[in-house]
């Protein structure tokens, strides 16, 4: 399994999708993304790539959805400012 981090700070947030009503309505809530520092993009936590798998979901709202994202990278000790600048590290293709 390739390791994408590196070493390098993550963080996981809610990203506005093309059409979020497909993805909510779908799976019943909001799938945070992973973001790596200086990686260009974001990774949507689609739980893998066997059939039973389904996406991580943090809320049924896209509020409930940031918090659990912000209680997240907090327990992992990051500050709004880390995460700001992990997500701006990283958004020359987004």
């Amino acid at each position: 399994m390739k390791d994408v981090i590196k070493g390098r700070r993550h963080c996981h947030v809610i990203v506005e999708a093309a059409n979020p009503e497909a993805s909510q309505e779908k799976w019943g809530g909001y799938m945070p993304s992973m973001v790596i520092e200086g990686e260009s993009g974001h990774y949507p936590m689609q739980g893998g790539d066997h059939k039973w798998a389904v996406p991580w979901i943090w809320g049924k709202t896209k509020d409930e959805a940031n918090k659990a994202c912000d209680a997240y990278n907090k327990r992992r000790g990051l500050s709004e400012k880390d995460v700001n600048d992990i997500v701006y590290s990283s958004m020359d293709n987004w």
